[in-house]
């Protein structure tokens, strides 16, 4: 009996630096786009998005490309200071936001409490302050970051969720017929 050989694996060369291409990939991702995108952004070949996807794919795992996306990823948090303690902090600031810290309303209609007195975790919370001024009057237009959002980012901040919840691959439903007639399960 004749013993098959192993396939060669093609080793990546971690000390080669990135091509041109390799990097724009890199920056593509970082800046929020697909990894099919990023590819075809980055000026590699797409005869169809089935074997663009597969390609992009398997250089998104690449090492080196890990290793860059995290990185550039490091640099845009210092830039920003993202730190985990300021994302805590914004989402607790949005998690613990109340109207009435914000606006006063009732009979004579509804006010806003002037931004001075607002206290800096009550101010991170703010989305959007506008006014439209007109002949006729105006209007203003006050909105507070979603709470639902900031829900969900600290959960999977924390581990609390995951992205993909693990669903059954298989479900099996039990039809149970008497003569004929269906009779439920």
């Amino acid at each position: 009996m004749k013993k098959k050989k192993n396939p060669q694996v093609k080793k990546e060369n971690l000390e080669r630096p990135l091509t041109d291409r390799e990097e724009s990939f890199c920056r593509n991702i970082v800046n929020g786009k697909t990894k099919i995108d990023a590819y075809v952004s980055a000026g590699y070949k797409n005869n169809n998005r089935k074997t663009a996807y597969q390609s992009a794919c398997r250089l998104f795992k690449k090492a080196k490309i890990q290793a860059r996306l995290e990185v550039l990823r490091r640099e845009i948090a210092a830039k920003y200071d993202l730190t985990e303690a300021n994302i805590y902090k914004q989402c607790a600031s949005i998690l613990n936001s109340d109207a009435r810290n914000y606006t006063k309303w009732g009979p004579n209609g509804v006010t806003l409490v002037d931004s001075q007195n607002l206290t800096e975790l009550q101010a991170l919370a703010v989305e959007e302050v506008s006014e439209t001024v007109t002949k006729e009057g105006g209007t203003v237009k006050f909105k507070l970051h979603s709470k639902v959002k900031a829900m969900e980012l600290g959960a999977k901040i924390l581990s609390m969720i995951s992205e993909k919840p693990d669903l059954p691959s298989e479900i099996t439903l039990k039809v149970v017929y008497d003569n004929g007639k269906h009779k439920g399960a």
